[in-house]
């Protein structure tokens, strides 16, 4: 039977940010409750499980599901094997240092990466037409500069508050910033397309 559009739109959200996000949300949810180390470990064995599942399916993993799961094993499986959870704390500020640094690298050098950024969004929020390399290199100078001054904010923050702490200011921050960064692109592209196609052609 097929669900009405809107029940279809929400579920078809939230198996997309299950699949990219399950790990982070996971770590979230259970570090108050059961600390650093379990909370570590489950979302470490939560991406063994949405790396199986990607297989299974044959689905090919999203960039969002790489950059949001390589940084938890890489500074997670470290605090694993010490006696205090220490260099977790400096994941929010190395991710983002380093998607930045990369972005930068690939704007220099002329690589269109958004575009593959593009095409892993949930389709409603996917470009419905190519868009030119201008746009993207206009975004991609945006993008860098939003997440240099994250990393600047999350290293400012790795050295004052808890980890705790730190862990609820990035999903308040960090993922509202990018939310609304999100949101301002899908309608400045709206309105960039709009004016791109009421522009008279020339002869």
């Amino acid at each position: 039977m097929k669900l009405p559009t809107r029940i279809s739109k929400v579920v078809g959200g939230a198996a997309y940010v299950l699949t990219n996000f399950a790990a982070s949300i996971v770590f979230y949810l259970t570090f108050h409750k059961l600390g650093a180390k379990a909370a570590i470990g489950l979302a470490i064995f939560v991406t063994g499980l949405q790396l199986l599942f990607h297989y299974l399916k044959r689905q090919r993993p999203t960039i969002f599901f790489i950059i949001s799961t390589v940084f938890i094993i890489l500074f997670g499986g470290i605090d694993l094997f010490i006696s205090t959870p220490r260099f977790f704390r400096l994941e929010p500020f190395v991710q983002n240092f380093a998607i930045a640094s990369g972005l930068f690298f690939t704007y220099l050098a002329r690589v269109p990466m958004l575009s593959r950024f593009a095409v892993d969004l949930p389709m409603n929020f996917r470009p419905k037409q190519e868009l030119p390399l201008q746009y993207y290199r206009k975004l991609t100078l945006i993008l860098i500069v939003y997440l240099y001054v994250k990393a600047l904010v999350f290293l400012l923050l790795a050295f004052i508050v808890d980890l705790g702490s730190l862990i609820l200011l990035r999903s308040i921050l960090g993922g509202g910033s990018l939310f609304a960064l999100f949101l301002g692109e899908f309608f400045y592209r709206k309105k960039y397309l709009e004016t791109e196609k009421h522009k008279p052609t020339q002869a």
